[in-house]
């Protein structure tokens, strides 16, 4: 279970987990629960790509980081990030 999501993971550089849930015949809260206890195990790391809190300096990639409004990061209500596979979640894939 673990490793199947792992796998996918590491084949698709970038993929939604709803995209994981439907390659796996999942529900998205399976899907989740085992994103979660990958991340517990050290398996991936979260890196996160864009803050909700942006406007308030939290983002280095776009003008709100040196004081200004951004109209980009007024459009995020959420906190968008990836999941890195650390060295230990490569070791268990091999």
């Amino acid at each position: 279970m673990l490793s199947e999501v792992l796998k996918i993971m590491d084949q698709e550089r970038s993929i939604a987990v709803t995209e994981i849930a439907e390659k796996l015949g999942w529900t998205l809260q399976r899907v989740d629960n085992t994103i979660a206890q990958l991340e517990n195990m050290g398996y991936i790391q979260k890196r996160e790509i864009i803050s909700s809190s942006c406007g308030m300096g939290g983002c280095s990639g776009c003008s709100c980081y040196k004081g200004t409004d951004c109209q980009r990061c007024q459009l995020i209500s959420e906190d968008l990030y990836s999941w890195v596979i650390t060295d230990r979640g490569k070791s268990a894939l091999h």
